[in-house]
């Protein structure tokens, strides 16, 4: 795979001139031992041996990889009153992750009632894990899409376009949801039972790339660069307080139990870029992808303001009602979602 690249794509003065310096010094030195060691052939040989050093330290320098990591913070809240886990306020740019994350906690429930009563750390990580897809089927659907924006007068629209085409394998890997979601069925996620909110069917990824998830990662790889996003152990902090309160209360059920739970996990994305097609002829193109990937899922989990008009927030009020609101269309038809609850049809 990686080989093919190299040869049909590769950015052939760097190779053909270490195939022609190597065969170079191959004839030197047949010349320097058929000729006797005269002192032209020993200059010769000394001239074309220098040269291939300083096209070895050029090579050193320019078939360079990278490697880089970036920390994301990702904060979750499980509300016992609802039963539900999401983020406790979602930036109003990010409805869409809003509403499937609130249909994920209800196909789950509905699935297994006392899902909620188990490991609830295992079931933070499943989110966050799920989120991401999310994230890579609404925001990078097409990894040459487009945007296009435009000025109105009142704000700006922005509307993303697609350039790859999905059935042509030059341009695109095409990963069907499908696929996606009995990756993540496999890897016992709880919330695989729900389709993001999107239009689209599948992912359109760089040719020859491929996707692997288990229980505690997601990994994007290609024969340019590899990106994986994995859980770390533990959690970073535990707090039992309403979110957004700004009190030390901790509100209780009547068991006694507290209501709220919120954990902090970090996630770890490691970013790498290969060395063998450093070379490449679109080498910057695939950099500016994978770094895309990675900005985007930062926003995707850590925004906290907008620059639309109105509120910033989808807020909550802790009654599951509050100033979230969210309408569009599922596979099941038109739907509205308040805070927590779920409307097959808009409420009057």
């Amino acid at each position: 795979m990686v080989l093919s690249i190299i040869t049909a794509n590769l950015r052939i003065p760097l190779f053909a001139g270490a195939g022609a310096m190597l065969l170079g010094v191959v004839f030197l030195c047949v010349f320097f031992f058929v000729g006797g060691g005269s002192r032209g052939a020993w200059t010769s040989l000394a001239a074309v041996l220098g040269a291939s050093v300083a096209l070895a330290i050029n090579l050193r320098f320019d078939l360079r990889g990278s490697k880089d990591i970036t920390r994301i913070t990702t904060e979750y809240t499980f509300d016992r009153a609802v039963p539900q886990l999401r983020q406790w306020m979602y930036p109003r740019s990010l409805g869409d992750r809003y509403a499937t994350e609130v249909l994920a906690n209800y196909a789950a429930l509905q699935a297994n009632p006392s899902i909620f009563e188990g490991d609830r750390e295992k079931l933070t990580r499943d989110m966050i894990l799920f989120s991401l897809i999310v994230y890579l089927e609404t925001r990078q659907h097409d990894w040459q899409m487009e945007e296009r924006h435009y000025a109105t007068s009142t704000s700006t629209i922005t509307r993303m376009q697609d350039k790859s085409n999905p059935e042509n394998t030059a341009e695109c890997t095409k990963i069907s949801y499908d696929y996606i979601l009995h990756m993540l069925t496999t890897a016992n996620n709880a919330f695989a039972l729900t389709r993001p909110i999107t239009p689209f069917s599948y992912l359109c990824l760089p040719p020859q790339s491929s996707v692997r998830l288990d229980q505690s990662s997601i990994t994007l790889r290609n024969p340019f660069c590899t990106i994986l996003f994995s859980t770390e152990p533990g959690f970073l902090e535990l707090r039992m307080m309403q979110p957004g309160s700004h009190t030390a209360d901790v509100p209780a059920l009547p068991d006694g139990k507290p209501r709220f739970e919120t954990r902090v996990i970090g996630l770890q994305v490691t970013r790498k870029m290969s060395w063998v097609t450093a070379q490449h002829q679109d080498f910057v193109k695939y950099e500016k992808w994978c770094k895309g990937v990675v900005d985007g899922a930062r926003a995707w989990f850590e925004t906290k303001t907008t620059d639309e008009s109105g509120p910033p927030w989808f807020g909550d009020d802790g009654e599951g009602e509050g100033g979230m609101f969210w309408t569009g269309t599922t596979d099941e038809g038109p739907i509205t979602i308040r805070g927590s609850t779920i409307y097959r049809q808009s409420p009057e």
